[in-house]
């Protein structure tokens, strides 16, 4: 759930147009958990940056804690194979 947050953060600092790295902090300490150079970090760092996600999302607040979060909605899935059209009804 952690590494989900954490996605989400850069992908939407990826669709705002920033290639978020995480600071030279997060650089140090992903190249110490991995073993590589502090470059290989940034730069393995800077690529799932660049990732953007095209799914439309919607702004919410959680009514526990208060926090906003983006809440993406994928289309296609399981709905899709039922060809609903306009006149069906759901519920």
């Amino acid at each position: 759930m952690v590494v989900q947050r954490r996605q989400l953060a850069v992908d939407v600092a990826a669709r705002m147009g920033r290639a978020d790295t995480g600071g030279a902090s997060r650089v140090k300490c992903y190249a110490r958990r991995h073993d590589i150079s502090e470059e290989a970090a940034r730069q393995c760092l800077s690529v799932s940056a660049e990732r953007k996600i095209s799914l439309p999302f919607v702004q919410v607040n959680s009514r526990s804690s208060g926090q906003r979060f983006a809440l993406f909605i994928e289309h296609g899935g399981p709905w899709t194979s039922l060809q609903l059209d306009d006149s069906t009804i759901m519920g």
